[in-house]
């Protein structure tokens, strides 16, 4: 008798549970796919070029979004000037053009009571912080130079050395740096990896080996507390969506807020992907989503860690392959809320995240092997007929499936793959936005595909490329199969 089994997608990669005992609907491979908050495998938005390379020489060395506007940093002068741009929508401006040489980090904040005193703040470890309102940069001449990070907190603009020191300035103001009005200096006893405001007020210290948390209010009353003293962050991991998100050699991990006395408590969340990280992913740049719920990492060859939260929980890990390979990374919002994500790569090239059908005209190429599924009975062998594809994507769409058996034995004939081509956009009135669905079509394909062959398990591998289409998702598939015999030794 044909029995049938649903198998939902989610959870992202997993590459440490025991195949047997894995959810069929995780991930054994997902690249260029994302774990929406929703459920299933969505194909990843492109990316598209901002303007013409910008002016001078190497990395893009920093890039940020304020107030809709995309501001980079490049060197000009050889090892001795670099040159802050903003983007008008039509080509790179300079604002600033004297700037020095190395890697920067920015951070957005108002250290007084008004909207319109809100300003950007960068700094480098060649140089002072500066400031910049919207018309006019100025060098913070009075803090320290060499700061690797900078953050503001509790009206005070906070600048971090790598070698484990933290400075602040006095309150409101972030040219005064005289301890008589306020400002001080805190020593972490570590290397210094990143500093990040937190929920409840509190501005987290990331360091190599440990990490700790700056409490209170102003300097009269701030406080130090160790939250991690065996483990800590790696350099350009760091980012922050309301909790801090870095990657450490247990891969990636959250800070969550619990209940005792306001501290926090480190959350492991890349155990499932722990074999990549040990095969050296060593992170270069990060931002946070927060539209998407959504932690990314990249590495220096271009491959990326999409991390999808729900709160405190982990919806799911996947992979992505950029061709262009980001060496900085920031978001920020448009004067309208929506969300503007941006990266800068090693030729001087900067682009706009989740733009487009494509990586900058590159084609993307979508790939999603999912698990196992023995249908609860890993020893008995089934003959497997029939899957129907749970799918849906606002254009029409075509990828590729391909059955694979027996955990992938060589004494199983390589099934044939299947081309898919649907559309699924239909939507509901009065509740899905307007162009964004069509009139009359389905609200979710269920596209059915044929299948040959026994084992006592089977999975499916997805592929897409495309440089024109939307995302799709994967949500899903209906399997029918007939039980056969147990398997003999």
């Amino acid at each position: 008798m044909t029995q049938s089994a649903y198998v939902p997608f989610r959870g992202g990669i997993d590459l440490v549970t025991p195949a047997t005992m894995l959810d069929p609907g995780a991930a054994l491979l997902a690249i260029n796919y994302e774990c929406p908050v929703e459920g299933g495998y969505r194909s990843i938005e492109g990316y598209i070029k901002l303007g013409g390379t910008l002016p001078g020489q190497g990395n893009v060395l920093g890039v940020t979004v304020w107030k809709g506007d995309t501001y980079a940093i490049r060197e000009t002068v050889s090892g001795s000037n670099a040159a802050l741009f903003v983007w008008d929508g039509a080509s790179w401006t300079s604002i600033i053009a004297t700037l020095p040489v190395g890697r920067y980090e920015f951070t957005i904040g108002n250290l007084f009571a008004t909207a319109a005193d809100e300003a950007l703040y960068f700094v480098c470890p060649n140089g002072k912080p500066y400031k910049y309102d919207g018309s006019t940069a100025t060098e913070l001449t009075g803090a320290q130079s060499g700061a690797q990070w900078i953050s503001v907190h509790r009206n005070h603009l906070f600048i971090g050395f790598e070698v484990g020191s933290v400075q602040w300035s006095a309150i409101g103001d972030e040219a005064d740096w005289t301890s008589a009005n306020g400002a001080g200096e805190i020593g972490t006893g570590d290397k210094l990896s990143g500093i990040k405001p937190a929920r409840g007020g509190v501005l987290v210290l990331i360091c190599q080996d440990s990490i700790r948390a700056l409490f209170g209010s102003s300097s009269a009353d701030f406080e130090v507390r160790d939250i991690s003293l065996n483990s800590g962050g790696r350099p350009y991991s760091v980012a922050s969506m309301v909790t801090p998100f870095f990657i450490n050699e247990r891969g990636p991990t959250s800070l969550q807020a619990v209940d005792a006395f306001g501290d926090f408590a480190e959350s492991n969340i890349g155990l499932q992907i722990q074999p990549l990280i040990s095969a050296g992913f060593a992170p270069v740049a990060s931002c946070v989503s927060r539209k998407l719920s959504q932690y990314r990492v990249w590495a220096a060859d271009g491959r990326g860690l999409r991390i999808t939260m729900s709160g405190d929980k982990l919806v799911g890990i996947t992979l992505t392959e950029f061709p262009d390979a980001p060496v900085v990374a920031d978001g920020g919002e448009a004067d309208t809320g929506e969300e503007i994500l941006v990266f800068g790569d090693s030729t001087g090239n900067v682009y706009q995240m989740e733009s487009g059908t494509s990586f900058a005209g590159v084609a993307i190429d979508s790939i999603l092997t999912v698990a196992y599924n023995h249908v609860k009975s890993p020893t008995v062998r089934k003959r497997f007929r029939r899957a129907y594809i749970e799918s849906d994507g606002l254009d029409e769409t075509e990828f590729f499936v391909l059955p694979g058996f027996a955990y992938g034995a060589d004494e199983y004939a390589r099934h044939r793959r299947a081309a898919l081509d649907f559309i699924a956009s239909g939507g509901f009135w009065d509740l899905n936005t307007w162009n964004n669905f069509a009139w009359s079509g389905p609200y979710q394909s269920d596209t059915p595909i044929s299948i040959a062959g026994t084992a006592a398990n089977i999975n499916f591998s997805f592929y897409h490329t495309s440089d024109t289409t939307r995302p799709h998702s994967i949500k899903g598939y209906s399997l029918h199969y007939t039980t056969r015999r147990l398997r003999r030794g």
